[in-house]
Parts: structure tokens; C-alpha cells; sequence
């Protein structure tokens, strides 16, 4: 086609591609290229991922925006896929969210990767996407716009959760390049250097949940950049109420101790994401291949290992390394 003809159909097309009803319904015919290319025509600078699934579980398919590639995830995912970005946990995450029986919570949501993710595998699953940052609960929300047919069962909550409600210092790092900054945190400490910091609004989990009307909690996902202990102090109620599977990032100087006396307590086992097997047992301990964990409840163990056979990664023993 000659370029001034392309152009000119382009223009022409744009109204109709940024029509919310006409995305909508060509989303619903299960048509997603179909409308990735109707927001790009519309000028959206998008990352898909459209991922392969059982015959009898369908495709999952979420979008996200790449803002001229500051969004490290959204490029990451859009290049590599579920394997792009943190493997192996976003194809568990599908895999767990796909048999969740509860709500999802992702706290430290970022620009929305797992919170879409749960939802485009379930049908069933309501999520709640909690987020302190500002600019990234812009992009946040953005995100679930993009993804319309999921937006009804996708809530933002701006807040930092913790192990007290009230309100607190979140402190930023000096920016990386043009990189959307995804390291802010309650602990001033966390980074060697700060920048800056926003005054923000904290919640424990246990509000939230009581919040949104007690509802059985199927996964938590915890990443607040070395106050996952902090989260977990404040979520003993879902914890006890709902036995949910817990995703947490583990850093080198994240309080080990207490992690694995509270998960001791409530009949939690220790599973390090390592990228070729995941590692169960009962200690929690930083893993420098496995940043990521999972604790998972006794009762859920062999739920927990179907859904990782589902993403193509064995279930092992630790064993003394």
C-alpha cells in the first residue's frame, strides 16, 4: 500500500479504533488481535502476551501499555512472554489463579502484570490491585483500561499496605534512566541512596480484607521491596480465615526469622521459584536463583504442585546444598 494511502486510512480509522463499545464487543468475539491492532491505530503503544492454554481452559490474553519502553515489565513480557519477566512465577501465576477458589490480592501491583494476569485466567476471580505510588497507579489504571473486558473485576487501591494503618514516608531511589521506577518502599533503608519521598496512606491487609467485605482470599502476592514481613504482620486474619497461597519476594535482607516462625505457626511450607524447579521445604531462606517464593498451606500442597506441573516446573525437595 502506498505510505499517503496507508496514512490516510489510518486517520480514518482512529475515531472507530478508540470506540470503548466497538473494543469491547470485538474483545468478547474472542478477536484479541483483532483489537490490539484497533488500539494501535489509535496511537496505544502496546505489549500482548496470548498465551497458549489447555483445550478446555482457552487462551489468556492481557495487554499493557509500553510507554516508549519505560515500562521495563511491559517490555519484558511483550518480548519474551510469561517467560519474559520473572520466570517461572508469571506462568504459575496463571496456573494458581486458573484453580484459585477466592479472591486474588497482588500488593505492590506495579503496573499491573499479575492483577491482569489472575484475571484473564478466571473468569470467577475478583482482584484487588494494591498500589502506593502515584505514577504507577497511573499506569496501573491505564493498564486495566486497556484491558476493558476485564476491568469490572480488577480494583486499584492506592494505598501501601503494612502492619499498621495510618500514614508513612515512601521513599523513592534517584531515577534509572527513563525507567519507570519500581523500587520505592516504606523502608528507608532499602536502597543506599534516596531521592525523594511521598507521604502516603498504609492499611494492613486485615482492614483491606475487612474492607471489601471478608471474602475467601484464594492468593496474596507480596513484593513492597523489603517489607513483605511488615505485610504478613498485618495479614494474620486473612491468613487464619483463609488460608490463601502466598507469593513473596525474598531479598537478601528481608527478615527471615520472622517469616519462617509466622509460617511455621500457620502450617505454611516454603517453595524458593528457582526457574528449572521449585524448591519446598520448611525454612524460609534467601535463594539468590530464586528472589521469588511461595508459601503454600499443608491443605493446598497438592494443589500447589498440579499448578506447577501445569507451567512446566517440578516440584523438589530442599535438600542440603
Amino acid at each position: 500500500m502506498h505510505p499517503r494511502i496507508r496514512q490516510a486510512a489510518v486517520h480514518a480509522l482512529r475515531p472507530a479504533a478508540r470506540s470503548v463499545p466497538l473494543l469491547t464487543a470485538v474483545d468478547r468475539l474472542g478477536a484479541h488481535r483483532s483489537a490490539d491492532l484497533l488500539l494501535r491505530i489509535s496511537g496505544e503503544d502496546l505489549a500482548s502476551l496470548d498465551v497458549a492454554a489447555s483445550h478446555r481452559r482457552g487462551r489468556v490474553h492481557v495487554r499493557m501499555g509500553r510507554h516508549g519502553g519505560t515500562d521495563q515489565i511491559a517490555r519484558q513480557v511483550g518480548e519474551g512472554g510469561l517467560w519474559g519477566f520473572e520466570p517461572p512465577l508469571p506462568a504459575l501465576f496463571v496456573e494458581l489463579a486458573r484453580s484459585s477458589d477466592g479472591v486474588v490480592v497482588d500488593v505492590g501491583a506495579n503496573t499491573g502484570l499479575y492483577a491482569l494476569l489472575a484475571a484473564a485466567s478466571n473468569r470467577a476471580v475478583e482482584v484487588h490491585a494494591v498500589e502506593p505510588l502515584p505514577a504507577l497507579v497511573e499506569l496501573l489504571d491505564a493498564n486495566i483500561g486497556l484491558n476493558r473486558r476485564l476491568a469490572r473485576r480488577v480494583h486499584c487501591h492506592q494505598v501501601a499496605l503494612s502492619d499498621r494503618t495510618g500514614r508513612a514516608m515512601l521513599y523513592l531511589p534517584a531515577p534509572c534512566g527513563t525507567i519507570v521506577e519500581t523500587s520505592a518502599s516504606l523502608d528507608p533503608a532499602f536502597k543506599e541512596e534516596v531521592e525523594t519521598a511521598v507521604e502516603v496512606e498504609t492499611r494492613t491487609l486485615d482492614d483491606l480484607w475487612l474492607a471489601i467485605g471478608r471474602p475467601r482470599v484464594g492468593i496474596v502476592k507480596v513484593d513492597t521491596e523489603g517489607t513483605e514481613h511488615l505485610v504478613l504482620r498485618g495479614a494474620a486474619r486473612v491468613l487464619a480465615a483463609s488460608q490463601p497461597i502466598v507469593v513473596c519476594e525474598v531479598l537478601p535482607r528481608a527478615a527471615l526469622g520472622e517469616l519462617t516462625e509466622r509460617l511455621a505457626a500457620s502450617g505454611y511450607l516454603d517453595v524458593r521459584l528457582r526457574t528449572d524447579k521449585l524448591l519446598i521445604g520448611s525454612r524460609v531462606d534467601f535463594d539468590p536463583e530464586a528472589w521469588n517464593h511461595a508459601f503454600v498451606p499443608q491443605a493446598r500442597r497438592a494443589a500447589f504442585e498440579a499448578a506447577a506441573h501445569a507451567a512446566g516446573v517440578a516440584v523438589v525437595p530442599v535438600v542440603a546444598e
